[in-house]
């Protein structure tokens, strides 16, 4: 049994909910020669953010390290 008003107030609650505390943003970068996936995600209410995984691509065999993946996430933010 469902009371209908009461369905109708929860749509309204859900509805100012999602208006004022919007989903946060997760932007994903992919570094092809680590296989590595780096995530940004920041909250656009606050503007706070994190970066996960963030990737410094590192070649062993040459032993060098190169900054383009960490500079492309660097640039988003």
């Amino acid at each position: 049994m469902t009371d209908l008003h009461l369905s109708e107030a929860a749509d309204m609650v859900s509805a100012v909910r999602a208006r004022t505390n919007p989903a946060p943003i997760v932007k994903s970068f992919f570094d092809e020669p680590t296989n590595t996936a780096s995530y940004v995600i920041h909250d656009p209410t606050s503007g706070s953010a994190a970066v996960i995984d963030s990737v410094l691509d590192f070649d062993a065999a040459a032993g060098r390290i190169c900054y383009a993946p960490a500079d492309e996430i660097i640039a988003y933010v």
